[in-house]
């Protein structure tokens, strides 16, 4: 599995034990401090692997990008950037 679906795996855990235990407090049930810090850990945790997975999407999506220019360039028969010598003027 991709870093990046392990990652998206993990976040869809969190949102379910965070919902888990807001329900239980919306019906009624008072939530220990222990519980309160465990849905803030939790939360915290959610935005952080949020952020993480955008950048390794954002990583991945320019790396594909580069890798279509580069191959279009082939296409349109640029010799590839090595063959490149500046004019030494």
């Amino acid at each position: 599995m991709s870093h990046i679906l392990e990652m998206k795996a993990r976040r869809a855990e969190l949102a379910a034990e965070v919902n888990a235990l807001a329900q239980l407090e919306a019906a009624g049930t008072e939530l220990s401090a222990e519980q309160l810090a465990d849905i803030e850990a939790k939360q915290k945790e959610f935005d952080e692997l949020g952020a993480k997975i955008n950048r390794a999407e954002a990583a991945e999506h320019m790396a594909a990008s580069a890798a279509t220019q580069v191959e279009t360039l082939r296409v349109q028969g640029a010799p590839p950037a090595s063959a490149y010598v500046p004019d030494a003027r």
